[in-house]
Formats: C-alpha cells, structure tokens, sequence
C-alpha cells in the first residue's frame, strides 16, 4: 500500500494552533517586558530575538514540507510504474487473473489520487509558511528602523 502515515506528518500541530500558541507567547512576552520595566530598545531586541526564532522554526518547517514534497513525488512516480507495469502484463494474463489485476491497478490509482491530493495540500501548507516567513522578516525589518 502507498499511503503515508499521519505520524509522518510534517505537523504536530494546525496552522490554527500554531498561531494561537504564537499570539499566546507574544502576549506573556508582552507581560514579561512590561512587568520588569525593560527600555523600548530592550524590547525591541527582545521582539527582534524572538522574531528571529520564529523564522529559523519557519524555515526548518519548510525544510520538512520539501522533503515531504519529494518523498511524494517520489512515491507518485513509482505508482506510476506500478501501473503502467501491471497493464502490459494484462493480456498476457487469464481472465480471473485479468480481474485481479484490475483490481490491484484500480487500487494502485486510487493511492496515486491520495498522493496527488497531499501534494496538492503541502504546496498550500509551504505557500502558507513562505507568506509567514516573509511577514516575520517584514516585523524584523520594522524594529530595526
């Protein structure tokens, strides 16, 4: 079977999560910064710190997104192979084992439609994360003016 597992995933948690767990820090930060009474240029070298962890986390999550990208690539293009392999051999074959085949390519497509639509999800995933990527780099850029 090609399926891969969910704890392969690229993500423990959703985007949705990740972002609540984010503005949750930032607002403790927050609290943190007021309460010991830190200079504005404290502050903002912790921002510009925090900002910069943020986008190394960002940047190894889209490291993992490509790797998931190629693996299913990878995995489609074997299917592919699989398929193709299987349908010449066809003919050849008596009808009952004729119906078995069909029945392993019918199945073999419906993994590739599974890894197609994965892909599909991933390349909005990695989308999603260049966009935050760039606007943690924007909130970078902004502290040190």
């Amino acid at each position: 079977m090609y399926v891969i597992e969910p704890q392969q995933s690229i993500e423990k948690l959703s985007d949705a999560k990740r972002e609540e767990a984010l503005i949750e820090s930032l607002y403790m930060d927050q609290r943190r910064i007021l309460r010991t009474s830190l200079s504005i240029q404290q502050a903002d070298d912790y921002a510009q710190l925090f900002l910069a962890d943020e986008h190394v986390q960002s940047q190894k999550r889209i490291k993992k997104m490509k790797r998931e990208q190629m693996v299913h690539a990878s995995l489609i293009q074997q299917i592919e192979q699989d398929i193709e392999t299987k349908q010449a051999t066809l003919p050849d074959l008596t009808l009952d084992k004729q119906v078995e085949r069909e029945d392993e390519i019918f199945n073999l497509k419906q993994d590739k439609e599974d890894a197609l639509l994965r892909q599909t999800e991933l390349k909005k995933q990695l989308t999603q994360e260049e966009k935050r990527q760039d606007q943690l780099r924007i909130k970078a850029h902004g502290l040190k003016w």
